[in-house]
This record gives C-alpha cells, sequence and structure tokens, in this order.
C-alpha cells in the first residue's frame, strides 16, 4: 500500500476506538436491523452534504476569479497604482461579474 492508504487506516483503527469508547460496542453489533443501519449511514452522507457544502462556500470566498454574490465568473477590467487611487504603494485589481453584473476591487496590502 501507498503512504496513503497507511494513513486511511490509521485513520479508521482511530476511529474505530474512538466509536468504541464512545458508544461501548464495535461495527460487529447485532442489535440493530438492516433499515436502523441504513438510516444511520444516511445521516452520515447528509453530514457529509453540509461539510461539503461549507467547503464549497470557504472556496468561493478564496478563488478571485468567483463572484461572491452569484459564484459568477469574474473577468478582470483593469488594474491601476494604488498610488493614484489612494497615494499608497501597490496595486488595485478592477473585476467584473458577467452573471450579476457586480464590481469588485481587490486592493493589494504593502508588505512588511
Amino acid at each position: 500500500m501507498s503512504k496513503i492508504e497507511d494513513e486511511v487506516c490509521k485513520k479508521m483503527q482511530a476511529r474505530a476506538e474512538t466509536g468504541l469508547s464512545k458508544y461501548g460496542t464495535t461495527m460487529e453489533r447485532t442489535d440493530l436491523t438492516t433499515l436502523e443501519w441504513l438510516t444511520h449511514a444516511q445521516e452520515e452522507v447528509m453530514d457529509l452534504t453540509v461539510y461539503l457544502e461549507k467547503l464549497i462556500q470557504t472556496h468561493r470566498g478564496l478563488r478571485r476569479d468567483v463572484c461572491w454574490w452569484c459564484a459568477g465568473k469574474l473577468n478582470w477590467q483593469a488594474d491601476h497604482d494604488k498610488e493614484d487611487l489612494m497615494g499608497e504603494e501597490g496595486i488595485v485589481t478592477h473585476l467584473h461579474c458577467t452573471a450579476c453584473n457586480a464590481s469588485v476591487e481587490y486592493i493589494s496590502q504593502e508588505e512588511e
């Protein structure tokens, strides 16, 4: 196995130990019906979907080519010297959303 698979196996073992400590049983338990197992699995998938949505929204906020309002494509319009606009060093980048017509400015911060 690769190092990646080894790491997954370690995490699965740790998760099994946590489950045993928390619930006092293992996956070999026999007290749940098939429907109960399916319900648990569905709940886990719903939690995963919420986590994925959080990451998608976070990623959109970090990407400079995606509109924060509608997730449309931001197109570059122009760069200006920050000194001309604000009397400081740096660059101001102007972007435009093709979907919702929003305007976005990224203002560079002076590096120390």
